[in-house]
């Protein structure tokens, strides 16, 4: 009597991640760029006269700070969402993107203290529509067994 082992095909595993991955960081560029076009224009820093800065000094403003907030945001949701997805066993999809999408709100809350609620909505609107409408499901692919066939998915 012969074992059957399952394995799951390494290529199709990196690339599910990795569509994962660029998923999530186009998602959050999007939703950076409208925060940049469509948040509170800072003021002008050495002026007397509360004066806001011209659009291109407040969009590359609001850039920058993206790049802050995808070291403090985008790379525990990033950590979240593989997590979650790699370890995904028997849950329904629909199941599965409801809890990452609650999962994923948990890295937003610096975002409460913004000046505004635009920052705040625009990047929890990010979070839910990637775990409820980009994030791959399952992350990964089902296994296949020793004879070739695929097993069920997980």
């Amino acid at each position: 009597m012969t074992a059957v082992v399952a394995y799951r095909k390494p290529g199709e595993c990196v690339r599910r991640i990795a569509r994962c991955v660029l998923l999530y960081l186009a998602a959050f560029a999007v939703g950076w760029f409208l925060i940049a076009v469509t948040g509170p224009r800072p003021l002008k820093p050495l002026s007397t006269s509360f004066e806001h800065e011209p659009f291109g000094e407040s969009l590359r403003y609001y850039l920058g700070v993206a790049a802050g907030m995808l070291v403090m945001i985008g790379l525990p949701s990033l950590v979240i969402a593989l997590l979650a997805g790699l370890i995904r066993r028997k849950m329904p999809s629909q199941d599965f993107r409801a809890l990452s999408a609650g999962l994923l709100l948990l890295p937003v809350w610096p975002l409460l203290f913004a000046g505004t609620t635009v920052i705040l909505l625009i990047q929890v609107a990010v979070q839910v529509v990637f775990a409820v409408a980009l994030m791959p499901v399952p992350l990964l692919p089902p296994p296949v067994s020793g004879g070739g066939k695929q097993s069920p998915p997980l």
